[in-house]
């Protein structure tokens, strides 16, 4: 999503601009189309989850001023469908903020209208009362960022995957109940996952230094540390902040160090150089009436064949303890050959519940989908996952050109098919 704003938002600013007035503004009867009246609320609603000031997005949308230049702009994504990029079907299974996802036919109409008349402001007046929207964690009792700034050196594929071992500083037990990535250089921060050390041992590797994460994952030597750290959370630009519900978090034990693995991608020449200082704010409970875990679930031995359009893999995962957990989210996450995704509870009675799904993915535009209603995962019900791929030349993002078989793995020119899973104790 950002890459692609860069790319046009330089290239189209001066039509933009040009088409929107010499001050933008003008008289406008109660038919007209105006800022306050009919595009506000559409921007508070769903462009403004990514496009604030300080967000992931290089353009602003929460005043008149900020957003009228990009009028033209805004109008021609939407008309094609390229804004706001793809999301979960709420259908399959609804979740929270499911309706900052999409917009209306109507709607996307009314933003091509509303360009084509010049942009008008129209009166304050005309606003209607605002909702309120959350794009950060509103209440964090603990701010975690990594030790020093640090300054990425790309690879040739514009990436940079470094993990930083990050101290709690506490000598407790505590729940984590919510997350929120907190990002320093929105322009190359692409990812921000969050691991827990649950045999403490990564700082005596690693110490306070930045590490290679692609490295680590692979060296034999090293999998006693990389095999011992859970999966807490993932960002991706325009994840909100994740919330797992009242009395109810994923536990940190003393000693328990979290590592932060940041994706760093060159979106333009720009950040070159450039030191950064992410981190993640928590908010925490001291005790909780349901424990939360966090799995991985997805295949690992599928192979991608060169030049297929829509190459897909479904795989099935039994649940063979007598336990009965609750499923509360998932972030599904593939990489840029990421074409569509599914995933389905099995029961043990015969009975279908979906999960998550897309008939469209964006690597630049992740998040995780915390359900309204939780799904009952017992003894004998089985997890289903399915992904699709492009990895022909009709795919933009294609990193190999000609293509070449893609395997599974870490690096953006691998692929993964991953259900990241929050399975809560059941109530």
């Amino acid at each position: 999503m950002k890459q692609a704003l860069w790319i046009l938002g330089a290239g189209l600013l001066s039509l933009v601009v040009g088409c929107s007035g010499s001050d933008g503004e003008r008289e406008a009867s109660s038919s007209t189309i105006t800022w306050y009246k009919d595009v506000q609320p559409i921007m508070e609603r769903t462009c403004q989850r990514c496009h604030y000031a300080e967000g992931p997005a290089p353009t602003d949308f929460s005043s008149y001023e900020t957003t009228a230049p990009y009028a033209v702009l805004i109008g021609n994504y939407v008309s094609h469908g390229e804004m706001p990029p793809p999301a979960a079907d709420p259908a399959c299974r609804d979740y929270i903020d499911a309706e900052r996802r999409f917009l209306s036919g109507d709607e996307k109409a009314l933003l091509a209208a509303w360009a084509e008349s010049g942009a008008p402001k129209g009166s304050p007046g005309q606003a209607p009362a605002p909702k309120i929207y959350t794009n950060v964690l509103p209440d964090p009792d603990m701010e975690l960022r990594i030790a020093q700034p640090y300054k990425p050196v790309f690879d040739d594929s514009g990436n940079n995957y470094a993990c930083f071992v990050i101290n709690t500083d506490r000598a407790d037990s505590f729940y984590v109940n919510a997350f929120q990535a907190m990002i320093d250089q929105v322009e190359m921060v692409h990812h921000v996952v969050m691991y827990v050390d649950l045999n403490g041992n990564a700082r005596d590797v690693y110490g306070d230094k930045p590490f290679d994460c692609l490295s680590a994952s692979s060296d034999d030597t090293l999998d006693s540390v990389w095999g011992d750290w859970m999966t807490f959370a993932a960002w991706g630009p325009g994840g909100p902040p994740i919330e797992l519900g009242e009395g109810m978090g994923m536990k940190i034990a003393p000693k328990q160090d979290i590592v932060l693995q940041i994706h760093y991608f060159r979106s333009s020449p720009n950040v070159e150089g450039i030191s950064d200082q992410s981190g993640i704010a928590l908010r925490t409970l001291e005790s909780v009436d349901r424990q939360v875990i966090q799995s991985m679930i997805g295949p690992w031995d599928f192979v991608i064949p060169a030049g297929d359009e829509a190459y897909t893999y479904q795989d099935a995962y039994p649940f063979r303890a007598p336990a009965e957990l609750e499923i509360i989210g998932v972030f599904p996450h593939m990489h840029v050959l990421g074409a569509a995704y599914d995933s389905w509870i099995q029961h043990k009675n015969g009975e279908k519940e979906c999960l998550v799904r897309s008939d469209a993915y964006s690597f630049h535009n992740q998040e995780t989908y915390m359900f309204k209603e939780p799904v009952s995962f017992k003894g004998g019900d089985t997890f289903f996952t399915s992904c699709t791929w492009n990895n022909s030349p009709s795919n933009p993002d294609i990193i190999y050109n000609p293509p070449v078989d893609v395997y599974p793995g870490e690096g953006t020119d691998n692929e993964m098919c991953l259900f990241i899973t929050y399975f809560a104790e059941a109530g």
